[in-house]
């Protein structure tokens, strides 16, 4: 069995868990999406695959596993790490963010959206690509007016300004919802190209339709 996993200091790496299909131990139920894992192995530069030594978890979030609204949202920002990320490329910042945002979904039933914009917002920061909040002509993104509903633009300056644990609680409008949703899919669009609509989003609408 060979797994991809986010890992803090060597970014995205590949696993060979030897020993997978036998009934002890059960290492498959470790090697699921969102799981929070202490893996312990030798990393060795020159092997495009990594072999697992120790794994045990390091933290367990159930809801990603029982919830399907919880799930969507947490496979969704999986997605769009992988498309923002290469292979042994480590973002311990952007590590740390996710999995203080996975944490965080895992201990309320709403406003998950808040949540998941809040970590667009810091990817898109920390990787070089902070969002332009001025509304200026000349931004290569002036289509998406980020002031384009109420209370919108206050949305994304304290999505910009404030850490996870410091970020007040929101009022929301479906308008809102929208402009704020628009503007931050369209840097993530042009920065990270890829396009269409995030894969897991789509399919929890289809399993709800």
């Amino acid at each position: 069995m060979i797994a991809r996993c986010l890992t803090r200091d060597e970014g995205k790496v590949s696993i060979i868990i030897r020993g997978a299909k036998r009934k002890k131990p059960h290492y498959t139920s470790f090697f699921q999406p969102i799981n929070y894992l202490d893996l312990v192995y030798h990393f060795r530069p020159k092997r495009d695959i990594q072999t697992a030594s120790k794994v045990s978890f390091q933290r367990i979030w159930s809801r990603y596993q029982n919830n399907l609204k919880h799930m969507s949202y947490g496979l969704a920002l999986m997605e769009i790490t992988d498309k923002a990320t290469t292979s042994l490329d480590p973002h311990p910042e952007l590590f740390d963010e996710l999995v203080s945002v996975l944490h965080k979904m895992d201990s309320r039933d709403e406003q998950l959206n808040i949540l998941f914009w809040y970590y667009e917002m810091k990817l898109l920061t920390l990787s070089g690509f902070k969002p332009d909040l001025t509304g200026d002509q000349n931004s290569e993104f002036k289509i998406i007016d980020p002031d384009g509903s109420p209370n919108s633009k206050n949305i994304l300056e304290t999505l910009q300004a404030h850490s996870l644990e410091s970020m007040p609680d929101f009022s929301i409008t479906a308008a809102d919802r929208k402009i704020v949703g628009a503007f931050l899919t369209a840097y993530m669009r042009h920065y990270f190209e890829y396009s269409g609509p995030i894969h897991t989003f789509e399919f929890m609408k289809k399993l709800n339709s």
